[in-house]
C-alpha cells in the first residue's frame, strides 16, 4: 500500500483537493474510468514509442483511490499513457514499465469533481477535441446544470446548448457505428438550415437511411442539401419505400445552355460554375482514381490559366 503521501493543497474549479508528489503505482492497481470524456481508442502507437524510448513519463497520470484506505486506484487523466505502458509491460515483456509514474489525489471524487479537474487540464493543455467537449459539455450539463456547466466549459450559452444539442443527436444515431461517426453525422444534421434539421420526419429519415447503409460518411449529409432545396425530391426522400437514388432522380440534370458570339466564353464559364456549385461530393469521389478524368481536369487548369494570362495582358 502506498503510504506516507507528501499531499500539496490544490484547486481545479471549485473542486478542493490535495495532491501527492510523484510516485510510481503497479499497473495492475489501477482501472480506467469507463465515463472519462475521451472516448474512443485509446491505444496511442507513437505515443507508446515515445515512452519506450524516454523509459518514463514527464507527466505523471493523475488518479484517485476507488475507497478510502484501498490502495486501488482510478484514472481521472492518462488513460492513453497507462495503456501504452501496458503494452510495454504485457506484450513486450518489458518489466520496467510495470510501474506507472502517477500522482494521486486524496480522496474519491463524485462525478461532477472528476469532469471539473479533466476540463481544467485539457484547457490549460488545448489538446481537447470538439467531440469530447461535446461529450463533456452533456455529461456536466447532467451532472451540475447548464449554467454551471458554461461556466467550467469557459464557452457561451450558445455553444454550449450547441454542443448538447450534437450530443443528444449522435446518442439517436446506429448504436453500431463508432462514436466519431456519430457525432460526425450529428454535426452534419446539425449545419442543415433550421427548417430541416427542425423537422423531426427529416431528421428520422436521415438517421435512417444511414441505418440502412445508403448514407456511409457524414459528407453525403452535405449533398442532400440540393435534395431538400426541390420539394419533389423532398417528398420522394421523406418516402419510406424510396430509395436515396429515387430522390436524386428527381432533380433535374443540369444541363450547360447553348453559347454563341461574342458573350460564348462568358456564358460557358458561367454555366461551369453553377454546375459545379451543385455538383455532388459523392461524385467528386468517386471519380478519385480516373486516370482519364484527371487528365481532362490538368487540361482544363491549363486552358483557363492561359485565358486568365490573355485577359490580364488586356
Amino acid at each position: 500500500m502506498v503510504e506516507k503521501l507528501d499531499y500539496s493543497q490544490l484547486s481545479w474549479y471549485g473542486v478542493n483537493v490535495k495532491l501527492s508528489q510523484r510516485v510510481d503505482i503497479p499497473l495492475e492497481k489501477i482501472a480506467p474510468n469507463v465515463e472519462q470524456p475521451r472516448r474512443g481508442v485509446k491505444a496511442d502507437e507513437e505515443l507508446r514509442k515515445n515512452i519506450e524510448v524516454t523509459g518514463t513519463l514527464i507527466n505523471p497520470i493523475l488518479l484517485e483511490p476507488l475507497r478510502d484506505g484501498v490502495d486501488e486506484y482510478m484514472i481521472i487523466d492518462g488513460e492513453r499513457r497507462w495503456e501504452a505502458y501496458k503494452a510495454l509491460s504485457t506484450v513486450q515483456k518489458k518489466p520496467e514499465f510495470a510501474k506507472i509514474p502517477s500522482q494521486i489525489v486524496n480522496r474519491p471524487l463524485n462525478v461532477s469533481e472528476r469532469l471539473r479537474i479533466w476540463v481544467s487540464i485539457h484547457r490549460q493543455r488545448k489538446d481537447w477535441s470538439a467531440k469530447e467537449k461535446e461529450a463533456v459539455a452533456y455529461d456536466l450539463v447532467k451532472s451540475v446544470g447548464i449554467e454551471e456547466a458554461q461556466a467550467i466549459l469557459g464557452v457561451s450559452m450558445t455553444e454550449v446548448r450547441k454542443l448538447i444539442d450534437a450530443m443528444e443527436l449522435a446518442q439517436r444515431m446506429p448504436q453500431d457505428q463508432e462514436f466519431s461517426a456519430q457525432i460526425s453525422y450529428a454535426r452534419e444534421i446539425r449545419s442543415l438550415a433550421k427548417p430541416y434539421r427542425n423537422d423531426d420526419e427529416l431528421v428520422n429519415r436521415i438517421i435512417k437511411r444511414i441505418d440502412d447503409g445508403e448514407i456511409t460518411t457524414s459528407k453525403r449529409i452535405r449533398d442532400l442539401k440540393q435534395i431538400f432545396k426541390h420539394p419533389k425530391a423532398l417528398e420522394v426522400f421523406k418516402k419510406e419505400d424510396t430509395s436515396l437514388k429515387d430522390a436524386w432522380a428527381v432533380l433535374p440534370e443540369p444541363k450547360p445552355e447553348g453559347v454563341s458570339g461574342r458573350e460564348g466564353l462568358t456564358q460557358s464559364i458561367s454555366n461551369l460554375l453553377r454546375y459545379l456549385e451543385t455538383l455532388p461530393a459523392v461524385e467528386v469521389d468517386n471519380l478519385k482514381k480516373d486516370s482519364s478524368f484527371l487528365e481532362q481536369l490538368d487540361q482544363c487548369q491549363s486552358a483557363l490559366k492561359s485565358i486568365r494570362k490573355m485577359v490580364s495582358r488586356g
